[in-house]
């Protein structure tokens, strides 16, 4: 597309470098539509790429989708006494909550176990003293946590797609939320976002980008 429109503008200059105002004109306002169209696409990459035309183009490349059929079920629990959402895909685990008193909430989305293109680490934390699970895709965050609040590094929950890279592969927003008298931290892609922050939730933003099938 870019070099068909450099051609374009070659074409332009050598046919009518000299001709009448009004021949040129018209070839001139093609032009400007194909520029404004495409700018958008090209601002910023040929300072930004030294490799080359081809380095250009394939920085405009949507990333790889990741194989949906890898996502595995992220489980959402709730345990009312102690005020604490519990997400995980590993379904022992989460039998073994629901066991301990968490009642199951279902199937909060479909995220990836390893990493995959697009995706990064959502990081678990556990913090005892305010009975709390928290996640996060900031390393900076959880470092935070950990050395400022008390919460304790539990590892690697799954791979979502980022911030940054989403929306795309079919994937929806992963909201956070939190409720500070209760000191819980709440994850949704549904419409309970609105109802939780009518229930008292502070709306945290877009944790990452989850699949839902």
């Amino acid at each position: 597309m870019q070099l068909s429109f450099l051609k374009l503008a070659a074409a332009y200059l050598s046919v009518f470098g000299g001709a009448s105002q009004s021949l040129a004109n018209p070839l001139m306002e093609v032009l400007s539509i194909t520029l404004t169209e495409h700018a958008h696409n090209y601002q910023g990459v040929v300072s930004n790429n030294p490799a080359g035309t081809g380095a250009q183009i394939n920085a405009l490349k949507e990333p790889d989708c990741a194989d949906p059929r890898k996502a595995a079920p992220l489980y959402r629990g709730w345990k009312g006494a102690i005020n604490d959402h519990l997400y995980t895909t590993d379904k022992a685990e989460f039998d073994r909550a629901v066991a301990f008193g968490y009642t199951a909430e279902g199937i909060a989305g479909y995220i990836f176990t390893d990493a995959q293109p697009g995706t990064a680490p959502l990081y678990r934390l556990w913090s005892g003293a305010a009975s709390d699970h928290f996640y996060t895709l900031s390393a900076e965050e959880r470092d935070r946590a950990e050395k400022d609040l008390g919460y304790a590094f539990e590892g690697v929950a799954g791979y979502v797609y980022t911030p940054a890279s989403g929306p795309f592969c079919g994937s929806k927003p992963f909201y956070r939320l939190y409720k500070g008298p209760i000191t819980d931290h709440f994850y949704t892609v549904s419409e309970e976002r609105i109802k939780a922050i009518a229930g008292g939730y502070s709306d945290e933003g877009v944790v990452g980008w989850v699949l839902r099938f």
